[in-house]
Protein backbone atom coordinates (compact mmCIF):
# COMPACT_ATOMS: atom_id res chain seq x y z
CA UNK A 1 0.00 0.00 0.00
CA UNK A 2 1.29 3.50 -0.98
CA UNK A 3 2.19 5.76 2.26
CA UNK A 4 -0.28 8.20 2.57
CA UNK A 5 0.37 11.75 2.42
CA UNK A 6 1.34 13.83 5.77
CA UNK A 7 -0.29 17.12 4.15
CA UNK A 8 -3.61 18.71 6.12
CA UNK A 9 -5.78 17.33 3.21
CA UNK A 10 -6.75 14.39 1.99
CA UNK A 11 -9.71 13.18 -0.93
CA UNK A 12 -12.42 11.25 0.65
CA UNK A 13 -11.40 8.36 -1.89
CA UNK A 14 -7.89 8.16 -0.60
CA UNK A 15 -9.49 8.11 2.49
CA UNK A 16 -11.77 5.48 2.10
CA UNK A 17 -8.54 3.74 0.22
CA UNK A 18 -6.03 3.86 3.08
CA UNK A 19 -9.21 3.66 5.83
CA UNK A 20 -8.52 7.46 7.58
CA UNK A 21 -10.95 6.47 10.02
CA UNK A 22 -10.78 10.09 11.27
CA UNK A 23 -11.96 11.21 7.81
CA UNK A 24 -15.46 9.41 7.93
CA UNK A 25 -15.54 10.48 11.32
CA UNK A 26 -15.44 14.31 10.55
CA UNK A 27 -17.70 14.40 7.32
CA UNK A 28 -20.14 12.29 9.58
CA UNK A 29 -19.70 15.40 12.38
CA UNK A 30 -20.42 17.68 9.15
CA UNK A 31 -23.26 15.92 7.43
CA UNK A 32 -24.94 14.75 10.82
CA UNK A 33 -25.44 12.00 12.27
CA UNK A 34 -29.31 12.23 11.75
CA UNK A 35 -28.67 13.23 8.18
CA UNK A 36 -26.29 10.05 7.76
CA UNK A 37 -29.01 7.83 8.73
CA UNK A 38 -31.89 9.70 7.39
CA UNK A 39 -29.82 9.36 4.03
CA UNK A 40 -28.74 5.59 4.54
CA UNK A 41 -32.12 4.45 5.03
CA UNK A 42 -34.26 6.42 2.15
CA UNK A 43 -32.09 6.92 -0.22
CA UNK A 44 -29.82 3.65 0.07
CA UNK A 45 -32.69 1.49 0.86
CA UNK A 46 -30.36 0.19 3.97
CA UNK A 47 -33.41 -1.06 6.04
CA UNK A 48 -31.60 -2.77 8.26
CA UNK A 49 -30.24 0.00 10.24
CA UNK A 50 -32.25 0.35 13.62
CA UNK A 51 -33.60 3.80 14.31
CA UNK A 52 -32.93 5.31 17.92
CA UNK A 53 -36.28 4.28 20.10
CA UNK A 54 -36.95 3.48 23.57
CA UNK A 55 -33.90 5.29 25.16
CA UNK A 56 -31.62 3.63 22.94
CA UNK A 57 -28.94 5.15 20.32
CA UNK A 58 -29.91 2.51 17.50
CA UNK A 59 -27.18 2.86 14.58
CA UNK A 60 -27.59 6.83 15.18
CA UNK A 61 -23.82 6.42 16.35
CA UNK A 62 -20.27 7.00 14.99
CA UNK A 63 -19.63 3.18 14.98
CA UNK A 64 -23.04 2.53 13.01
CA UNK A 65 -22.56 5.49 10.83
CA UNK A 66 -19.16 6.60 9.82
CA UNK A 67 -17.43 3.09 11.23
CA UNK A 68 -19.78 0.32 9.51
CA UNK A 69 -20.35 -1.35 12.67
CA UNK A 70 -24.01 -1.32 12.15
CA UNK A 71 -26.23 -3.50 14.57
CA UNK A 72 -27.73 -5.90 11.45
CA UNK A 73 -24.99 -4.96 9.25
CA UNK A 74 -25.49 -5.15 5.70
CA UNK A 75 -26.28 -7.48 3.09
CA UNK A 76 -24.66 -8.24 -0.45
CA UNK A 77 -28.10 -7.47 -2.11
CA UNK A 78 -27.31 -3.63 -0.80
CA UNK A 79 -24.27 -3.26 -2.41
CA UNK A 80 -25.57 -2.21 -6.36
CA UNK A 81 -26.98 0.84 -4.38
CA UNK A 82 -24.93 2.07 -2.13
CA UNK A 83 -21.61 1.65 -4.96
CA UNK A 84 -24.50 3.36 -6.97
CA UNK A 85 -24.17 6.39 -5.10
CA UNK A 86 -20.50 6.38 -4.15
CA UNK A 87 -20.24 6.81 -8.13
Amino acid sequence: MPAVSTSDTVTVSDALAHSLNTVSVRLLYEVGMRNSLDFLRERLHMDGLVAPADGTAGDLTVSSLALGQQSRGVTLRLSPAILGAAS
